[in-house]
């Protein structure tokens, strides 16, 4: 499917609210604590902090780490090989900053998918990718990291930035890119 601008494909249904913060032993109410949460709880709570900060993610990205996260960013690119006709995805997409520097290394009839499970942070990166006339090259795609749902050996190459620290099973989420 496509949103209203055709190009950013979601296969999971977005949620018209924002499902409430659970106390118990299952759903700690700290949302300090979310790193040591797991299943549904974790999600929840991870896409409505992703909800809450897209668009200033990539302001506070450039504020909280002075600016490196480009540098990071344009070095992880350079580790994804130059190819002709290439498909690459990049999990975790969030504002597609990794993904707009990989689709260069993909050559001239190249793809990349910018995949994310928050629907805000990919209608950032959908804006970024379309300011500069990417739309037919990159597609956002609203997917977990954990249950991406390609046939094996899709992508000749797979990125990731920031993503794993906010999965909820890494090791599913690992299993999934390797794939």
């Amino acid at each position: 499917m496509t949103n209203s601008e055709g190009r950013c494909y979601q296969p999971l249904m977005v949620q018209a609210h924002t499902p409430p913060v659970q106390k118990g032993a299952d759903s700690p109410a700290a949302p300090l604590a979310v790193s040591t949460w797991s299943g549904q709880a974790r999600e929840d709570a991870v896409q409505r902090m992703f909800t809450a900060i897209a668009g200033v993610y990539d302001l506070n990205n450039t504020l909280l780490s002075f600016g490196l996260h480009h540098r990071w960013k344009k070095i992880t690119a350079s580790y994804v090989p130059i190819t002709t006709g290439g498909k690459a995805l990049d999990v975790g997409a969030g504002t597609a900053d990794l993904a707009l520097l990989v689709e260069p290394r993909m050559g001239a009839n190249g793809r990349v998918i910018a995949s994310d499970l928050n629907h805000a942070m990919l209608v950032e990166g959908l804006k970024k990718v379309t300011s500069r006339g990417l739309g037919q090259r990159i597609t956002c795609l609203e997917a977990n990291a954990e249950h991406l749902g390609f046939p094996d050996g899709t992508f000749h190459a797979v990125t990731t930035g920031f993503c794993m620290r906010n999965v909820g099973n890494l090791q599913q989420a690992v299993t999934e890119i390797h794939r």
